[in-house]
């Protein structure tokens, strides 16, 4: 299942945004990037380029479990706009690796 719209950073200049934030917590090969939100709701976006994986359908699928780690922990965030950034050499099993690794870094930045 996808995240919500709400929880979703769409405007290029949002994602531009949290770049030049003031938090960056690599966990692995997934570097998180973050700023306090201008709402009272996270926001996410997840990076995955081709230098990653060739296949669009595993850079896909890769996005997919990350966003689903976000949206099984996104009760401990708080109010902050997140970009994950992933990079080459990542391996996910499944699911349950893409939450715990979700899970460390929202740990980390607290």
């Amino acid at each position: 299942m996808a995240l919500p719209r709400a929880h979703r950073l769409v405007r290029s200049s949002d994602i531009r945004g949290v770049f030049s934030g003031p938090v960056s917590i690599k966990e692995g090969r997934v570097v998180m990037k973050a700023a306090m939100s201008k709402g009272k709701e996270p926001r996410f976006a997840v990076v995955v380029s081709k230098a990653v994986h060739k296949s669009a359908v595993q850079r896909n699928r890769i996005r997919r479990l990350l966003q689903e780690g976000l949206r099984a922990n996104i009760q401990h965030i708080g109010a902050r706009d997140v970009v994950i950034i992933v990079l080459r050499g990542i391996s996910l099993k499944g699911a349950a690796d893409a939450q715990e690794i979700v899970r460390r870094l929202f740990f980390k930045i607290h």
